[in-house]
């Protein structure tokens, strides 16, 4: 795509949010679907900045809850116990960038969760999909060790490779940020789950847990399924390894119903702008991404696993 397209096609989505925003619907879903269940959502690196706007508006839209917080009262049936628009914000991976997220964390009182890979933490290693564009849908689909041959062919990258600059927040930005930072469990290296061998699967998700348990001196209670890919092995071996709650990234919201090891959440794009943020918050983009789903499946267009 060159960069003319690529440009218009972000005019284009810029767009398409104010005017989804402009409808009222998201205001509409927010009131008829937020107010008693929890909203969860996904970041990864966003810039400082563009974090304080968000901080912002869902601070007025929302209340900031901590995930440990909202788990234990949809564990227990006991929503009620929640403040109403209860919100949980969730990092993905532990990326160097999110030290200097920790001024606005304190600034906002907001209480945050972030997912560590517990191999790549504290080390000059970097994360296998740092050394791409973006991950590739055949990518996805090649077993475990394929995709490592792939990835150290086609771009150098080997996972127990110490590289000049590193990835992720170091053990002593952990520290400094434990006030107001929820650290949990996203694996050992961020594999896909589903395309690894039952022996590695069962590592990544179960020694995650008890090393950073040892490292940080308190329970993980919470693991996030890398790149949101998992299937029934991931969940028999999550709760196995006694995690009480795993989290997808199915949009959807936290209810007392719900499967607590296939908990749902919005992905934010770290680039997205308030707008945008409001629409996918909301759930009216997660819901019109499903609808179009089941259309592509009925009319024979698209497979149903998509």
């Amino acid at each position: 795509m060159s960069l003319t397209s690529t440009t218009l096609r972000s005019m284009m989505m810029r767009a398409l949010f104010r005017l989804l925003r402009l409808s009222l619907v998201p205001a509409l879903f927010r009131r008829l679907f937020q107010r008693r269940r929890v909203t969860l959502l996904l970041y990864h690196d966003p810039k400082a900045g563009l974090f304080e706007h968000h901080l912002k508006w869902l601070k007025k839209q929302y209340t900031i809850v901590p995930l440990k917080e909202a788990v234990e009262a949809v564990l227990q049936h006991q929503l009620q116990r929640l403040p109403d628009y209860p919100l949980v914000i969730t990092f993905d991976d532990g990326h160097r960038g999110n030290r200097a997220l920790l001024p606005l964390l304190e600034r906002y009182a907001a209480p945050v969760t972030i997912f560590l890979c517990s191999e790549i933490v504290g080390t000059q290693r970097h994360f296998w999909f740092s050394h791409l564009p973006q991950i590739s849908t055949d990518l996805k689909r090649l077993s475990d060790q394929e995709r490592l041959e792939h990835l150290k062919v086609q771009a150098g990258f080997e996972e127990t490779r110490d590289y000049d600059q590193r990835d992720a927040l170091t053990w002593r930005e952990v520290a400094e940020m434990e006030r107001w930072v929820d650290f949990q469990s996203h694996t050992l290296r961020h594999p896909i789950l589903p395309n690894c061998t039952d022996e590695r699967a069962k590592r990544e998700i179960m020694e995650a847990k008890t090393q950073l348990e040892t490292r940080l001196n308190t329970p993980i209670y919470a693991l996030s399924y890398p790149n949101g890919d998992y299937g029934h092995r991931e969940v028999r071996l999550a709760e196995e390894a006694g995690y009480p709650c795993a989290i997808t990234v199915e949009p959807g919201y936290l209810h007392a119903d719900g499967d607590p090891l296939r908990m749902p959440r919005m992905v934010i794009r770290d680039r997205a702008g308030v707008d945008e943020l409001a629409v996918k918050c909301s759930g009216v983009w997660g819901f019109a991404k499903q609808a179009v789903k089941g259309l592509l499946v009925r009319l024979g267009l698209q497979r149903g696993e998509w």
